[in-house]
């Protein structure tokens, strides 16, 4: 005997705002995007030891946050564009 079927539901859940400490979205023309982040994530690791990257974070629209997690202090920092690296190196 068959089974009766279910009847169809749909997943419904109230969409929210979650207020973080990400930083203000880049200008369009100084955007990394997914392939960027990536490409700069590898370029970093291969060259240097202190800074190790750990993920991508999508910002806005197609804008992506590189997060690299410092060595020696512990923290976190996220990259918005390739000048935020050469700003951080030249620290």
């Amino acid at each position: 005997m068959a089974r009766p079927h279910r009847p169809v539901r749909r997943n419904i859940y109230e969409k929210r705002r979650v207020a973080g400490s990400s930083p203000p979205p880049p200008p369009p023309g100084d955007v990394l995007t997914s392939a960027d982040a990536r490409h700069l994530g590898a370029r970093i690791d291969s060259v240097q030891e202190r800074y190790r990257t750990t993920a991508i974070r999508l910002m806005a629209g197609r804008a992506c946050g590189l997060v690299l997690l410092d060595s020696r202090t512990g923290t976190e920092r996220i990259l918005t564009s390739v000048d935020d690296w050469d700003r951080l190196q030249t620290e």
